[in-house]
């Protein structure tokens, strides 16, 4: 499966409830924990909040932006064929 690489954390400007999340999805080959240039990101991975509020999908790049409550995890839910 692909690992989550966070890649940005900040507060929201308009709420300072929620945070915006940003990070990157790929195939970890080598299982290091990180996204390294040559391993393939993996598109249309659903990532969301763990409470359920927020849901984003990666792009081709295997990037997301999720808003999400102060204090909720993170869940990645891999697509069909990854593990």
């Amino acid at each position: 499966m692909g690992v989550e690489e966070y890649g940005y954390v900040a507060p929201d400007p308009l709420d300072p409830d929620v945070i915006l999340v940003t990070g990157t999805v790929c195939f970890d080959e080598n299982a290091n924990g990180k996204c390294d240039p040559a391993e393939a990101p993996v598109r249309e991975t659903r990532v969301t909040s763990v409470d359920g509020s927020s849901l984003s999908l990666t792009d081709d790049l295997g990037q997301y932006v999720l808003r999400a409550k102060t204090g909720s995890g993170i869940s990645v839910v891999p697509p069909a064929g990854y593990r």
